[in-house]
């Protein structure tokens, strides 16, 4: 749900407006786009566009009266005139070459999204020229059992790409669908997922776009969205893929990290150096796409499944990260938050008390099929301490299902979390940056200031993060609302649990300072306008730079 300010999560995908009205939406700042279809309205779009070369948004205000029409007709008129007669008529901007579209279909567990992305091409680079935007609920998931339905819940998405993009550039112009989370874990399992992509596929090939049926039409893995996310994040900082990234060998310099949180998982991604890339593990680092040669850069990208925010909640209270006995966030009654809470099986009644519940809350329980746990048959029932959450023992609790660095490493050397190889950063990198449920939570909770419009950061450290923890534990669960307005109330109950987590994920897992600077994100100011910072952006990079998967 949207805060205040405006700042809306990327992880959950709420789409308030009216059907009705979404018929092709451009992406910055959601304005509806005068595209309705027509040749004459795409010249007029080019013609306003044109105009100016530092600006990429535009509004186009229709007149109904004729006389308002023909004068705007004939001023249209004019300018191509003038356009044409001085040899200017090509890419927005001011560039000679032709603008490329790359449509980008996002198929969520709640609903689809369509991406039109327009790009010029520069000598630097594909600089984005605009992005218009489609959602409709709602996911391919609700159709499990008719693959066919599925599809066709693109239609309308299908129509908005058709109405961007003119007819004589569609056989170039490279279409991709990505599934996420929503096929990834569908119950009704992989056999139920690959019919819908079968269907999905059919129905793509028909639509006279560019589509590579195997590699073009996929189920997103969590490393690719963690790569095309972060370089979604640095393409809209003009620190690498375009003009103003640096395109020198030491661009890695200029690059940032980045942390994505999202339900299921989390990810974590970063520029290493050469040397490092060359002897790393298969698996954990990637070319970034839009690099070659002398400049071409290497990534670090992880996605550590069941990591994610709303999974490990439910391992937090059933304290899988701790089978031994250690200190962790339940109580045996002495409201310290020091002993171990025990997980247990279907059918027990027993409510253990636990740091992580705040005072005044009946308690969490599930008999089965928890989310984020391994064991199927695994339950917990748990409740509030005597004297309330604790911050302090919910960190505990968090640090357990995080775990030890070295617990079940997969490699001798540089072992992070969950098992995972962990890479040094490459020389230069200094910034850390942070999206998704990290900045909700970090905000929502007072660790970090509201940004004043959707195109400018805030940041935070994790030393605010657990003074505002700590001030959000003490609170009693029916003060919450008052205190903590934009946190929807579905996830009150569990705040003092998410900032904890936040808290020992950057710390402990990502080995985020106490006083380091975290930079958090959603949207990024871009040429003027807040764009979205979406793995959809680095994918349509990804295409444009050759592959339907980018870097390897």
């Amino acid at each position: 749900a949207a805060m205040s300010n405006g700042f809306i999560p990327r992880r959950k995908p709420t789409i308030s407006i009216d059907p009705k009205r979404m018929g092709s939406f451009d992406r910055i700042g959601a304005v509806p786009s005068s595209r309705g279809g027509g040749g004459v309205g795409r010249l007029r779009d080019l013609i306003l566009s044109s105009s100016s070369s530092s600006s990429w948004g535009y509004h186009f205000s229709h007149h109904d009266g004729k006389g308002s029409r023909s004068v705007a007709l004939l001023a249209a008129a004019l300018v191509v005139t003038v356009l044409v007669c001085f040899g200017m008529f090509g890419a927005i901007g001011g560039g000679n070459a032709e603008a490329r579209h790359v449509v980008v279909f996002d198929a969520g567990s709640t609903g689809n999204r369509v991406h039109v992305f327009e790009f010029e091409p520069t000598g630097d680079g594909p600089r984005l020229v605009q992005e218009v935007f489609h959602a409709a609920k709602p996911g391919l998931k609700e159709r499990a059992d008719d693959p066919r339905a599925a599809a066709a819940l693109l239609d309308p998405l299908v129509a908005t790409a058709l109405a961007t993009v003119p007819a004589r550039a569609r056989k170039r112009t490279p279409l991709t669908l990505r599934a996420t989370a929503g096929l990834r874990l569908l119950p009704e399992g992989p056999a139920a997922a690959d019919a819908i992509m079968d269907a999905v596929r059919s129905k793509l090939v028909r639509t006279g776009f560019d589509v590579d049926p195997s590699r073009g039409v996929s189920i997103l893995s969590g490393d690719d969205e963690g790569l095309y996310g972060w370089v979604a994040v640095n393409y809209l900082l003009g620190r690498v893929g375009g003009p103003g990234g640096g395109r020198s060998q030491n661009q890695n310099q200029n690059t940032v990290a980045l942390a994505d949180l999202g339900g299921g998982s989390a990810q974590l991604s970063y520029a290493v150096d050469a040397d490092v890339a060359s002897t790393a593990p298969a698996g954990y680092v990637r070319t970034v796409p839009g690099t070659r040669g002398a400049a071409r850069l290497s990534a670090y990208v992880h996605s550590f499944n069941g990591y994610g925010l709303v999974a490990a909640r439910h391992r937090m209270l059933a304290d899988v990260g701790n089978p031994g006995g250690e200190p962790s966030g339940g109580d045996g009654g002495d409201g310290d938050g020091s002993l171990k809470v025990t997980a247990g099986k279907p059918g027990s009644s027993t409510r253990t008390p636990h740091a992580c519940v705040h005072a005044g809350h009946a308690g969490h329980s599930c008999d089965r099929d928890c989310y984020g746990l391994d064991d199927p048959t695994m339950s917990y029932s748990v409740t509030a301490l005597t004297t309330g959450a604790s911050f302090e023992g919910c960190v505990k609790s968090a640090t357990d299902v995080i775990g030890p660095s070295e617990k079940g490493c997969e490699h001798a050397r540089g072992c992070s979390f969950g098992g995972a190889w962990r890479a040094p950063y490459a020389t230069g990198v200094t910034e850390f940056y942070a999206m998704s449920y990290v900045a909700e939570r970090a905000v929502q909770c007072g660790a970090a200031d509201r940004p004043p419009d959707d195109a400018t950061p805030t940041t935070t450290t994790p030393r605010k993060l657990a003074t505002a923890g700590t001030k959000v534990c003490e609170t009693r669960v029916d003060q919450l609302g008052a205190k903590y307005p934009s946190v929807d109330e579905e996830h009150r109950p569990w705040l003092c649990a998410d900032v904890a987590y936040v808290y020992a994920l950057l710390t402990r897992g990502f080995g985020v300072g106490e006083d380091e600077t975290v930079t958090l994100v959603d949207k990024i100011a871009y040429r003027g306008k807040a764009v979205e910072a979406a793995w959809a952006l680095g994918d349509a990079i990804a295409v444009m730079d050759g592959g339907a998967h980018g870097g390897d």
